[in-house]
């Protein structure tokens, strides 16, 4: 996308462009005869068009102007000066961060900066840091400049994508590579393949996917940042159809420690192929951009069924609802054509009339009416009231039901508020549960917590678990479900009670989980990581870690540097 602007040599013209929203390109063309910057020698012969595309405003450059001045107007963002009583507390000088600004096609923010605060936030805000720098990459060359730097000045990066880290790793106290500008989606709708850039979110992504009727399994929550969802493996209401999302990936394209840009493929690095499908963001490099294979998709036919929890009789039904559902929809037996999700949160009743604790199922069926009542005849036959609890029941695009399975009959969790902070816990189910230990589960929830709290299960099987664990770093391929939770609160005065539900949590889910946990909701009080994240996979993505990144240059709490530290420490005492 750019603007065409053709500026003629009279010194008197100004010419106005109007900057558009992403940055594409500055292109001098010059025609006829002898020319100097914008200016013509003979009045006429000559044309100078400049194509821009950059954040908004209007930019006005002079016809006579050089091509140095136009640079300096077209930067948007010259970098701050650092305070004197704190730049001995960075870890570099004025002139380096000003030589910096001066490469960068993309912004740099400072802790003195006016938009900082707003810059170092993440989704979670439970979790506070406060980096040295962070810089706003807006192309390739942006994040290389960045690697170089945080090389020169000592800092160790992390890269953020969308934000979403559940255990707060998208923000360190060090430097944090932003990608999220770097957000394109290109499509080639013949071959059914899409190049998507790190930094697009799943709005962008479905925004322009929508358009040639083509999909990608994807995240429920429009703001997740596609480079560490896929990286985290990315389930999705289709992945019981299609896989994970890492599962699509084709290629890709990162950025190293040692700032080479390389292609991954299974014939390009097909070890760093295997191990960014699953191995989690900022262990291996900076992800630049993913080339995904695609499907076609057409209308879906959703449906939803609830039981509520305000009696110990609604209870007991919702737990044999729960059971029926798991024995019959997880594993090995969850149909080919169905996606699908349970969770238990607070919503409105049928009737609109107030809030209350439910039980909860939303899916989608890839056919028709007919084949998702019969795809759904053994929950219909077995779940108690099942006819009765149906409350969704309609045709819709991916895009379409997405959005209206998880915000009817509100938006599950109704109304959090965006001062709320919550941490996230994951345990990974093996095996169908008895009738007792899902009524364990619907008990759990009955217990006193913060209204915004929510459990989520994500069935496992089908497409997911029709490959190998081994195939790519993705583990959990002979899983059940995935019960996940997210505990919140909105005081600080209440962040104990919040703390003490995850403990409940694990209290009543680690007797039923096969000891893995599932790496896209990270919690940073998970002691052994490395087997709960990666399984059997560990060993191999331990190698590809001293292959790629021997420095552990790109490292956080539970990164795999971490785990090669260790190692390397044991070897040492046992010398």
């Amino acid at each position: 996308m750019s603007s065409g602007v053709g500026c003629h040599g009279n010194q008197n013209v100004t010419c106005a462009l109007k900057i558009l929203p992403f940055d594409v390109l500055i292109e001098r063309r010059l025609e006829g005869g002898e020319g100097n910057g914008c200016g013509q020698k003979d009045g006429n012969a000559n044309r100078c068009i400049i194509q821009l595309a950059a954040r908004g405003g209007t930019l006005r450059i002079k016809s006579g102007d050089n091509w140095g001045n136009m640079r300096r107007l077209l930067r948007r963002h010259e970098v701050s000066k650092l305070s004197g009583d704190r730049s001995g507390e960075l870890s570099f000088t004025q002139e380096q961060v000003e030589q910096l600004s001066k490469t960068l096609v993309g912004t740099i923010s400072l802790p003195q900066d006016s938009g900082y605060a707003q810059d170092r936030t993440t989704f979670m805000s439970a979790f506070q840091h406060f980096p040295q720098i962070i810089i706003h990459c807006e192309n390739f060359a942006d994040v290389v400049r960045s690697i170089r730097f945080s090389r020169e000045v000592g800092l160790k990066p992390v890269c953020r994508s969308g934000g979403h880290s559940t255990a707060g790793y998208s923000v360190n106290d060090q430097m944090v590579i932003d990608v999220s500008a770097i957000n394109y989606v290109r499509v080639d709708p013949d071959a059914q393949v899409a190049w998507i850039g790190a930094g697009a979110n799943f709005a962008q992504i479905y925004a322009t996917l929508d358009l040639y009727g083509l999909h990608l399994p994807g995240g429920d929550c429009e703001t997740v940042g596609i480079a560490g969802y896929m990286q985290g493996g990315g389930y999705s209401l289709t992945s019981l159809m299609f896989g994970m999302n890492c599962d699509q990936v084709a290629g890709f394209q990162m950025a190293l420690a040692d700032g080479r840009i390389v292609k991954a493929s299974r014939d390009e690095n097909p070890d760093l192929f295997w191990a960014v499908r699953g191995g989690t963001g900022n262990n291996f490099g900076v992800l630049l951009e993913i080339e995904y294979r695609l499907r076609k998709l057409g209308e879906l036919w959703g449906f939803g069924f609830r039981w509520p929890l305000d009696s110990d009789e609604h209870a007991a039904a919702a737990s044999k609802a729960l059971y029926v559902w798991q024995n019959n929809f997880t594993g090995n037996a969850a149909p080919p054509n169905l996606g699908q999700e349970a969770m238990l949160c607070r919503t409105k009743d049928p009737k609109g009339n107030g809030f209350g604790p439910y039980f909860m199922i939303r899916g989608a069926c890839n056919g028709s009416e007919a084949d998702c009542r019969k795809a759904l005849k053994p929950l219909l036959a077995s779940a108690p009231n099942a006819k009765q609890r149906r409350d969704i029941w309609r045709a819709g695009t991916y895009t379409e039901l997405s959005e209206y399975l998880f915000n009817y009959p509100t938006e599950l969790p109704p109304g959090v508020p965006a001062s709320a902070r919550s941490l996230a816990k994951s345990h990974i189910v093996g095996r169908p549960l008895t009738l007792d230990e899902c009524g364990s589960i619907i008990g759990l929830y009955r217990l006193p917590h913060n209204a915004d709290t929510f459990m989520g299960i994500e069935a496992y099987g089908g497409a997911i678990n029709a490959i190998a664990p081994d195939a790519n770093a993705f583990w959990h391929r002979r899983a059940n479900m995935d019960v996940f939770l997210f505990s919140f609160w909105l005081q600080e005065d209440g962040r104990a009670a919040a703390e003490n539900y995850v403990r409940e949590f694990d209290r009543v889910l680690q007797p039923l989980g096969n000891g893995c946990s599932y790496q896209n909701y990270p919690n940073a009080q998970i002691q052994d990581f490395g087997q709960a994240y990666f399984g059997g996979n560990l060993a191999r993505l331990l190698e590809v870690k001293r292959q790629y990144d021997p420095d552990n240059f790109f490292t956080f709490p539970q990164g795999l540097g971490r785990l090669m530290s260790q190692q390397m420490g044991a070897a040492a005492k046992a010398r």
